[in-house]
Formats: C-alpha cells, sequence, structure tokens
C-alpha cells in the first residue's frame, strides 16, 4: 500500500500517530487544542499461528477475529498504554509490538555509510544461528578484558611493590586490630547516649528512691512498712481486717522490688558515667575506622578481604604476574576460538543475505545489479568477534565492486535499505513494515 499526497495533505500526521501509539515520545502539543486528552487505536489481525504462539508467550490473548487492540490515551504529563483492555507499561507495549510492526524513518538510510551497521544488519538476520556463540563470546570478552587489565597493573618496580606491602600490612593491622564486631556500634551509641545524659538519669532514680525507699521517713517504703505493722497488730481485734493487711503486704512486696531494681539500675548508671571515656573512646575509633575503609561493617569487612587478597599477590608478584599472564592466553586462545566460528556462520549466512538482498534490488529497479557482503578480519577482537562487515555493490555491467557507501546515492542508498528491511522483516516474520517517505 502506497500513501502519496501534496504537502499538508496529512502524511506525516499518520506516521506521528502510529508512532505515539508504539509508545514513542509524545508532546502535550499532540492534544487538539480545548481537549482533555488525544486518544490512539491500532487493530491488529493476527492469522499467523506461530505469531499467535509467541504472544501467547508473552502473555497476550487475542480478542475474537484474531485481533489485538493497542491503545494510547495522552493526557497532560502521562499517558496510558493498553492492550486488549489491559493497562500495559510502555516497555512491554513495545516488546509485543516489535513482533507486529517495524517503522524505517527518514533518513535511516544513512546510516549505510557506517560498517557498523552492516555487521549489525546481518547479525539481526543471523540472530538464531549465532545467539549462543554471540552469548559467549561477549561473557569471555567480559572476562579477557578484566584479565588484561589485571595483567596491566603488573607494572610495579621493586621499591614501589615493598611500599606498597608495607602500606597494605599497615592498613590490614589498622582493621584487624580494631577488632570490630557485627552491631557493636548500634549497641555502644545506645550505651553512650545513656552515659552522656546519666547525671540527669542518676538525679530521676535517686530522687525516685528517695520517695519510694526506706531511708527517709517520707520514703513510701518506710511508711508502707509502718502502716501494715499497726494494721497487723490489730488484726487479732478484727478479722475483717485480712484482706487489707494482705493488700498492703503485696504492695509493700512490690514496693521492695522496685527499690532494690532502682537500686541496681543507679549502680549500673555509675558503673557506664564511669566508662564515659572509654565509650567515647572506643566509638571514635569504630568511626574512624568506617570513615577509612566502609561505611559500616560489612563493608570494611569485604575492604579487609581485598586488601589481603593485594597483599597475598604482592607478596607472590612474580607468581601473580604469571598466573594472570597465562590466564590471558588462554582466554585468548578461547575467545578466538568462538570468533572463528562466529566468523564462519557469518560468512555463511552472509551468501544467502546477499543473494536475497540483490534479488530485492532487482525489484527495485537495480536490473544489472551485483551485490555481496565481504567478511574480513580485523586484527583484534572484541565482543562481537573480529569480523568487519562490509556492504558492496556494482550497479552497472562491467563495473567492480565498490563500496555501498562510496558508490550509492541518497536515492540508491534508500532502496538499498528497502531491501535490507525487506528481507530482515521476512526473517523475522513482521507482519507490517511502514517506510517513511
Amino acid at each position: 500500500n502506497i500513501l502519496t499526497g501534496e504537502t499538508g495533505a496529512g502524511k506525516s500526521i499518520l506516521i506521528d500517530a502510529v508512532t505515539a501509539a508504539l509508545g514513542g515520545k509524545v508532546s502535550a502539543t499532540m492534544i487538539r487544542t480545548g481537549a482533555s486528552f488525544a486518544y490512539i487505536e491500532l487493530v491488529f489481525l493476527i492469522e499467523d499461528e506461530k505469531k499467535k504462539q509467541k504472544l501467547l508467550e508473552l502473555g497476550i490473548e487475542l480478542e475474537e477475529e484474531h485481533t489485538l487492540i493497542l491503545s494510547r490515551k495522552i493526557m497532560k504529563g502521562r499517558s496510558l498504554c493498553k492492550l486488549n483492555d489491559e493497562t500495559v507499561t510502555v516497555a512491554r507495549l513495545k516488546e509485543v509490538t516489535s513482533l507486529l510492526i517495524d517503522i524505517h524513518g527518514q533518513h535511516e538510510h544513512q546510516s549505510l555509510i557506517y560498517k557498523s551497521k552492516h555487521l549489525q544488519i546481518l547479525d539481526e538476520y543471523a540472530r538464531i544461528d549465532l545467539e549462543q556463540d554471540k552469548k559467549k563470546m561477549s561473557a569471555c570478552y567480559k572476562e579477557y578484558k578484566e584479565c588484561k587489565k589485571k595483567l596491566e597493573s603488573f607494572t610495579l618496580k621493586e621499591d614501589e611493590r615493598m611500599r606498597e606491602v608495607d602500606f597494605c600490612k599497615y592498613e590490614i593491622n589498622e582493621i584487624e586490630s580494631a577488632a570490630l564486631k557485627e552491631g557493636e556500634e548500634e549497641e555502644l551509641e545506645a550505651k553512650y547516649r545513656r552515659a552522656s545524659h546519666a547525671k540527669s538519669i542518676l538525679e530521676a532514680l535517686s530522687m525516685s528512691e528517695h520517695y519510694l525507699g526506706y531511708d527517709s521517713e517520707y520514703g513510701a517504703g518506710e511508711n508502707i512498712g509502718q502502716a501494715l505493722k499497726v494494721l497487723t497488730d490489730v488484726l487479732r481485734y478484727d478479722e475483717n481486717l485480712q484482706n487489707l493487711v494482705n493488700q498492703l503486704s503485696d504492695v509493700e512486696s512490690i514496693l521492695s522490688d522496685i527499690n532494690h531494681d532502682l537500686t541496681s539500675r543507679i549502680e549500673d548508671v555509675e558503673y557506664e558515667e564511669a566508662g564515659f571515656n572509654e565509650l567515647a573512646t572506643r566509638l571514635d575509633l569504630i568511626h574512624s575506622i568506617y570513615a577509612k575503609y566502609g561505611r559500616n561493617y560489612e563493608e570494611v569487612m569485604d575492604s579487609l578481604a581485598q586488601k589481603r587478597e593485594r597483599l597475598s599477590e604482592l607478596e607472590n608478584y612474580e607468581n601473580s604476574y604469571k598466573e594472570t599472564k597465562q590466564k590471558l592466553e588462554f582466554l585468548k586462545d578461547k575467545a578466538l576460538r568462538i570468533c572463528e566460528k562466529i566468523s564462519a556462520t557469518r560468512q555463511k549466512i552472509a551468501k544467502k543475505l546477499a543473494k536475497e538482498i540483490e534479488n530485492h534490488l532487482k525489484e527495485l529497479n537495480f536490473l544489472q545489479v551485483q551485490f555481496d557482503i565481504l567478511v574480513t578480519r580485523t586484527k583484534e577482537f572484541n565482543e562481537n568477534g573480529y569480523d568487519e562487515i562490509e556492504f558492496v555493490i556494482s550497479t552497472n555491467p562491467g563495473e567492480p565492486m565498490r563500496a555501498v557507501a562510496s558508490v550509492a546515492s541518497g536515492g540508491e542508498l534508500s532502496r538499498i535499505m528497502l531491501a535490507i528491511k525487506t528481507v530482515l522483516a521476512d526473517s523475522d516474520e513482521i507482519p507490517t513494515l511502514i517506510f517513511d517517505e
């Protein structure tokens, strides 16, 4: 289907609407003046069984007559996306619609002038064949880079190494000497707060002991004891007083326990007050260690483990260097084997892709076209392997194959990209492909 029209006919607004519905960025200016929101709806008819199965795997069930209705309501400051009346996030929306539609915008064909784009296109086409090997390569390359970085750190001269050994020992000793315990800081800070207010606490406890105890004629303990004594003396004259005597005896017993606890607590506070300076010194040490080596006990222990590992490495410098160098060689060999496998797959798939693109180009009025994909090896490898991919083309008989970027005009690049996108869409089975100009 081709939609044409002069400027202002509404071509761009169709593209803008579809892009917005698919979760693209939108501006509040899209909302019509006087309206409170803008609403866009796309309806997909899906009859392909494989596509239905993929959607089911994503948790999407189709409506009657095999339809999927996508809608987006745009309000000021926010938007609401739905798939068949189920509210979804923009990320979820994009995940589902990537199976159904692809929009190729203006000027995207210009990316064909970059070889990195050629690699991306080939790998996208060969995704199923390359998926496992590329995952292995990515993991291997990450480990290789880390090992290489470690090997490059083995540049210390003997005097520098000894200085770092001494410094490591000093830091390890400082952390170990502190003898930190998990949860100690919180416990000491609670004691510190009590000790720093010991005077006020002690005064309150002493006054309570004075009012409730037995050392003053006004103390509750002394007075209750006297009351119990006089009532007990007259109990023989009136047995009905027994209940009062029992209750008062219970009160005296409870008060005795309270006074005992008060006395014990006063002794504790006096002890904590006496150890206040020691407590403050210990807390200062803990805070100093945390400031230098980690924000908490766990981080300090992690730092200690790292420093011990580094010290062991420095003390066994030559062996560590040899082990790291051997590991790097092993990882390099492993990476090269994976690269070789990836490259073989690319070379095989490149021939098939080139032929398909060439056939589509002929349908797009490149009548005498020749198209090929060159797979060459670079000096270094990276997470994608060691291949450099380049698209080459000859548009007229007798002309040599040259790089697409140096031969094709803007219009030709757009037709080449159209052919590529069509091939990729066929391999990905995306049912709807939109080209904007």
